[in-house]
């Protein structure tokens, strides 16, 4: 709500209850307590005036069940009483209740109303809104809302006198709350056939939030293979190899030509052909490669849009109890870091992993072919450029997994931080909040420098492995020289 004009000023403590109950991720008598010093006796009371102690004996842990992000184990009925039980244990001076019973039957509603709002807190000062007439007779004073302005004011015997109830009250729900007394206990029989009607919630796997899995192993072929088939046709994929080998050779075509020169008289060297040959084999070669990066970057971008559209899709056809599980976090994690690597990271690494290894191939084809000798040295090289790469890759493939796993708690304390804001706010949890953003941003920060240290570590072994090959090519080119 905006400040539209005036100021208003309070002494004491007060409390907020919100409309919208707010339950974050943690056990029920952490959402309760919310930071506050457990008092066994003055828990109790509250747990029984807010009605929550049949629905914790219905639970496996207790008031030690651990609820999901949003309280997705929770009722919204349960939720809001969890939410009024957080409020009504502090110990304040004034309790701002948000229309607390809206989400509740109303023999529970009667039963929080006088236990609770006029028991526990009878001696406090309590604003409470609501929409339900039989709460109204026992206020010290009536305030009517109707549109943003006040159309009442005063005792709830005033206001009947004058009619202004009767106009304002939406009369489906004094159809609802102002029965006679057989109507009442009519009602309340049905309400406790349907309450023992409810199914108990003491299955553990109905209250399990499922842990986010990591997978183990090797990226198999057949998963690089069924990616690039999301997008495009086999042959398609075939025929694009058979392009990338065709514009690696005119790569390296140009350095052929030149040693194809070198062979001939220096008369034949000033030939114009040779020049316009060589120009042209240069020309062929960088045509050929940006063709081959354009395609190759619409392939992928198809197989992210096919891929993309079955998640979205899958998202869509999922059952609630996918969403009761699954974090909001874990859920705009793979839309957000794990897509943007999709579409962005993945297309990169492939194409230069492409590119590397037909250099990698015609260099060491051509050179060996030209002095056979360079194989001595090649091979050994090659096999611990292999054995340094494997190992790299194990340990990379599970550290960036991890990382991944780290961002999901991250996002999720982010989205519940913001539904609860107003609450955390009122109760000057600030500081909590971002202790524990903090706690979860120095986690995930801890795996990604692993991910970044891990390639530092490739990197330097690479670099020397190079240096070890260039030394050798030399070496082995001034011994055969002499």
């Amino acid at each position: 709500m905006s400040d539209v004009s005036g100021t208003i000023s309070r002494q004491g403590t007060f409390v907020y209850a919100p409309q919208i109950a707010w339950v974050f991720s943690g056990t029920l008598r952490e959402n309760i307590l919310f930071g506050e010093s457990y008092h066994e006796p003055r828990y109790t009371r509250i747990i029984e005036a807010c009605a929550l102690t049949k629905d914790f004996q219905r639970f496996p842990n207790g008031d030690q069940t651990v609820v999901g992000e949003r309280g997705a184990v929770l009722g919204g009925g349960q939720r809001a009483r969890v939410s009024l039980a957080r409020a009504v244990y502090v110990d304040a001076d004034l309790y701002l209740l948000d229309d607390p019973l809206s989400a509740v039957d109303f023999k529970v509603g009667r039963h929080i109303f006088e236990k609770c709002i006029k028991g526990l807190l009878g001696e406090k000062t309590r604003l409470l809104t609501s929409h339900q007439e039989q709460h109204m007779k026992d206020a010290d004073q009536v305030i009517i809302l109707q549109k943003g302005c006040v159309r009442g004011k005063g005792t709830f015997a005033e206001l009947k006198g004058e009619r202004i109830l009767n106009a304002v009250i939406d009369p489906l729900y004094k159809n609802a709350l102002t029965g006679s007394n057989s109507n009442d206990n009519n009602r309340k029989g049905n309400e406790e056939k349907r309450d023992n009607m409810m199914p108990l919630t003491s299955d553990c796997s109905d209250l399990k939030i499922s842990i986010e899995d990591r997978a183990i192993g090797t990226v198999s072929r057949k998963l690089y293979w069924d990616y690039f088939r999301s997008g495009i046709h086999t042959c398609l994929i075939i025929g694009f190899i058979c392009f990338c080998l065709i514009t690696q050779a005119s790569i390296v075509a140009p350095d052929v030509w030149l040693s194809f020169l070198t062979g001939k008289l220096p008369s034949e060297h000033k030939d114009e052909t040779n020049l316009t040959i060589h120009s042209g084999l240069v020309a062929a070669s960088f045509v050929l490669g940006i063709i081959r990066a354009y395609i190759f970057f619409l392939i992928c971008l198809r197989c992210s849009e096919r891929l993309h559209d079955k998640m979205v899709v899958a998202l869509l056809k999922a059952p609630v109890f996918f969403f009761d599980s699954n974090p909001v976090g874990r859920i705009l994690n793979r839309f957000s870091k794990d897509v943007g690597c999709m579409d962005e990271l993945l297309p990169r690494q492939f194409l230069s992993t492409i590119q590397w290894v037909l250099m990698l191939l015609s260099s060491v084809v051509v050179p060996s072919a030209t002095n056979p000798w360079l194989l001595f040295v090649i091979v050994p090289v090659t096999a611990m450029t292999l054995y340094f790469a494997r190992f790299y890759l194990k340990s990379s493939r599970e550290l960036k997994r991890l990382e991944s796993i780290c961002r999901s708690p991250v996002f999720s304390h982010i989205s519940e931080t913001l539904d609860g804001l107003d609450t955390v706010r009122t109760r000057g949890r600030q500081r909590d909040f971002i202790e524990k953003f903090y706690s979860y941003q120095d986690t995930h920060n801890q795996s990604f420098i692993m991910v970044t240290a891990s390639g530092r570590w490739f990197g330097v072994h690479l670099d020397v492995l190079i240096s070890l090959l260039v030394g050798s090519v030399v070496l082995v080119a001034v011994l055969v020289s002499r």
